[in-house]
């Protein structure tokens, strides 16, 4: 395939990434690549559609409807339209509302803050389906590279830990790419998003104390970061234009105590990051998703009604104790972030999303004292596995009442790309979300119109089928 773009390895790594940016074409992008982006846009408006009946989503949409502004972007499962930063802020808080939302790599959920970049601009520039891909898929490798590049070490990763930190750079290079910046003002707008980013605000010092802050990541921060960045750069405000690059580049600002310059632009064009997104079948913590497939399969398998389970040992890495044990979730982020709770959920067969963290659910008296029969256990060798590959191996016993001990060991979760999710999965999980906010019909036609997007003359359309 001929590509109108090339990568210069002589460049520092913020000029790869910017040229990169700049040069992508709808063109250049391998059939795998856009069908890829299509599903992330799918399954992120289905988050966003049940996201906005939580109490999260509704408190962050009333708070954007009262400020007010111009009329540029639609808020999803609403009629409001607000300007596109605002509008990026609240649809990327609905989509991660239920931690229900893609992730790269088990670091973070870099479309939660893209997408809602690229489709609140895309709205008001009137683009086409194809421009939104193509920004899309820009946002995806720009974020997805940075966040794999600047990950901490074992060490520092027990002292900081960050997901939005690198996000913005996604929404900045999808918002930038829409707006048309040339090289010299996307290097402004990553310079303006890298020094306005989050603070990291995940593990040991971020999550908190329960009940858990709804800060969460970030990835909504990010969003309207990433946007205003795009803009400001647009009308000629200056940035840092080698943001990324050095010894004390973004990656030191970030908290890291390394960062991997080769890997951040190697194989740039020909190598798609998109292509490593998972796709989540539970609505919760990543972390937890090995340990909901072991119980699923031995629920299953066994037809076991939740009376008969005596106890249930969870043997993982040492991060469930740390993080995400919770035996009496008061919110629906505690409840995502616990283990035992999520395994009462799958126990008692409930199907995943927002009955998983209503309040009656949440408070419910079977559901907690199942939880309670959840005992969590670090096993030494997934917690080296997790350390030196990021994976996630959880082992799962059931003892029931009859005396028998059923395990499951699980390795690669469901949504990996190494035990992806069909697409026929995907759509029906984008039904059941939908339906939360939208009629059947209308949840079909919004699955037709994000099937053909790429015929799409005018994505502002698509807008109107989120209500």
């Amino acid at each position: 395939m001929q590509r109108r773009f090339k990568v210069r390895h002589t460049l520092s790594a913020t000029e790869t990434l910017v040229n990169f940016t700049v040069g992508l074409r709808y063109e250049d992008l391998p059939a795998e690549v856009v069908e890829k982006a299509k599903l992330c846009l799918l399954d992120s408006l289905g988050c966003g559609l049940a996201g906005r009946r939580t109490r999260l989503g509704r408190v962050i949409v009333e708070h954007v409807k009262e400020t007010g502004g111009a009329r540029q972007a639609t808020l999803i499962g609403d009629r409001t339209k607000v300007p596109c930063a605002q509008a990026a802020f609240a649809n990327s808080a609905m989509i991660n509302a239920l931690d229900y939302d893609e992730t790269f790599e088990n670091h973070g959920h870099p479309g939660s803050s893209l997408i809602p970049a690229a489709l609140s601009v895309g709205e008001h520039l009137r683009v086409s389906g194809r421009e939104l891909i193509e920004a899309m898929v820009a946002g995806y490798e720009i974020s997805t590279r940075i966040g794999a590049a600047i990950q901490p070490s074992r060490g520092r990763m027990s002292e900081v830990w960050f997901c939005g930190t690198w996000h913005t750079f996604g929404p900045a290079a999808a918002a930038g790419k829409l707006l048309r910046l040339d090289s010299l003002q996307m290097a402004n707008a990553f310079g303006i998003a890298g020094a306005t980013s989050p603070i990291p605000t995940g593990g040991p010092g971020g999550w908190g104390p329960r009940p858990q802050t709804w800060v969460k990541e970030p990835t909504a921060w990010p969003a309207y970061e990433g946007v205003l960045a795009a803009q400001l750069a647009k009308r000629g405000f200056k940035g840092n234009r080698i943001i990324l690059d050095g010894k004390l580049g973004f990656w030191r600002m970030a908290g890291s105590d390394q960062c991997d310059f080769d890997a951040m632009v190697k194989g740039l064009g020909s190598i798609y990051r998109i292509l490593d997104i998972s796709f989540k079948p539970y609505s919760s913590c990543r972390w937890t998703h090995s340990t909901l497939d072991a119980v699923k399969e031995l629920a299953e398998s066994n037809k076991l009604a939740p009376e008969r389970i005596r106890e249930v040992v969870v043997r993982t890495f040492p991060q469930h104790i740390t993080d995400l044990t919770d035996y009496e979730p008061a919110t629906l982020v505690d409840g995502e972030m616990s283990t035992p709770y999520t395994v009462a959920m799958v126990l008692l067969g409930i199907k995943p999303g927002p009955d998983w963290f209503s309040d009656r659910t949440l408070r419910d008296p079977k559901a907690l004292s199942l939880a309670k029969k959840v005992k969590i256990e670090v096993d030494d060798e997934a917690t080296r596995i997790f350390v030196k590959d990021r994976k996630m191996v959880s082992t799962v016993q059931i003892s029931i009442d009859d005396g028998q001990r059923l395990t499951a060991r699980k390795e690669y979760a469901k949504g990996d790309p190494k035990n992806p999710m069909t697409k026929d999965e995907l759509l029906e999980k984008f039904r059941t979300l939908a339906k939360q906010t939208l009629t059947a019909s209308k949840t079909e036609k919004l699955a037709c119109a994000i099937e053909g997007i790429e015929t799409t003359g005018n994505i502002s359309s698509l807008a109107l089928r989120f209500h």
